[in-house]
Order: structure tokens, then C-alpha cells, then sequence
């Protein structure tokens, strides 16, 4: 009787579970915008050390990456522990999403190491980057992130067209107001 009642149990939680599934990937995700404004003050901060400090950029990345990256991971479980959810197939994409993103991040510093171009050089190719990988994730998993990866994609194009000094500090600064604009409408 008890296995039964454990096998009901479970079945019900299941259906409830596919339910809530199919509710949440009928409307978009519009994300949590305290992780929006979490990348909005890390991401200028570590690409302006590129114009000034460059010999920290290194370790700022090494530091404020991974610990940015758990915590989104940890802010996005405890709001959908509050509200009762929990989606592992939709966290799995997310972690598989950002996953490649920085793959392509490091992909992108192989130049830069190898000596065939220089980090100012490189800057733009890392907005359009991740201009993609925010636009991606705009179309696949959360709404709000495609209009910050459109406006980071027509950085790109002002960036290779102008010549300006603080290349990085700039594109820092574009992504951060993406950022912001995608955490206002995220809380919309």
C-alpha cells in the first residue's frame, strides 16, 4: 500500500511538473532582473580594466566569471524555489548556453595570444560575441535578453567603423546599459 501511495504521489508530481513546464515555455522567460543588473556592474568594470589595468583584466575575469555565472545560477534556483518551480531541463539548457558562449570567449583570446592581433583589436569581435550570445538566448530562453544582444550586435558596427580611444571601456559601458534595459523589462 505504501509503494502505492508512492508511485500516486510521484505521478501526480510528474503531471503537475509537465503542466508547469508547458505553462512557463508557453510565454517567454523574462528572466530575473537582479541577474541582469548583476552583469550590468561586472561587465564594465572588468572590460574598463582592459584600457587602465590591463595585468588585472586576467584576474578580475577569472575571479567575477565563475563566481557571476554561480551566482545567477543560485539567484534563478532560490526565486523559483520561492515560487514553487523547478525546471532541471531548463536549467541544464542555460548552463549548456552559457557553456559555449564562454568557449567562444576563450576562442576569441587565442589571436590575442598568439600574437596576431592585439586585445584592442579583438575588443569588438568580444561585443559581437556576446551581442550573439545574448541575442541566442533572447530567442531560445528568455525575451527580454534579444533587443540588449540586437543593441551589443550595433555596437559592434560602431566600434569596427569609428576609430575611438577606451575601446573596451566603451563597449563595456554599451553592454552595461543593454543590461539595465533588459533588467527593466524583465521586471516588467
Amino acid at each position: 500500500m505504501t509503494n502505492m501511495k508512492s508511485f500516486e504521489t510521484q505521478s501526480v508530481k510528474e503531471n503537475l511538473d509537465y503542466v508547469a513546464s508547458v505553462l512557463r515555455n508557453s510565454t517567454p522567460q523574462q528572466g530575473l532582473r537582479l541577474i541582469y543588473f548583476l552583469w550590468a556592474v561586472l561587465i564594465p568594470i572588468g572590460f574598463a580594466l582592459q584600457d587602465f589595468s590591463p595585468r588585472h583584466t586576467a584576474l578580475f575575469w577569472s575571479i567575477a566569471g565563475p563566481t557571476g555565472g554561480i551566482a545567477s545560477y543560485l539567484i534563478t534556483r532560490r526565486s523559483d524555489a520561492q515560487r514553487g518551480e523547478q525546471d532541471v531541463a531548463l536549467y541544464r539548457r542555460y548552463i549548456e548556453h552559457w557553456l559555449v558562449c564562454v568557449a567562444a570567449f576563450f576562442l576569441l583570446w587565442l589571436p590575442a595570444v598568439s600574437g596576431s592581433l592585439t586585445a584592442h583589436q579583438i575588443a569588438p569581435y568580444f561585443l559581437l560575441t556576446l551581442g550573439l550570445s545574448y541575442a541566442l538566448e533572447g530567442v531560445h530562453l528568455e525575451r527580454p535578453s534579444l533587443p540588449i544582444g540586437i543593441v551589443m550586435m550595433c555596437g559592434y558596427v560602431v566600434l569596427t567603423v569609428l576609430t575611438l580611444p577606451y575601446v573596451w571601456t566603451i563597449t563595456g559601458v554599451v553592454v552595461s546599459l543593454g543590461l539595465c534595459y533588459a533588467g527593466i523589462r524583465a521586471s516588467r
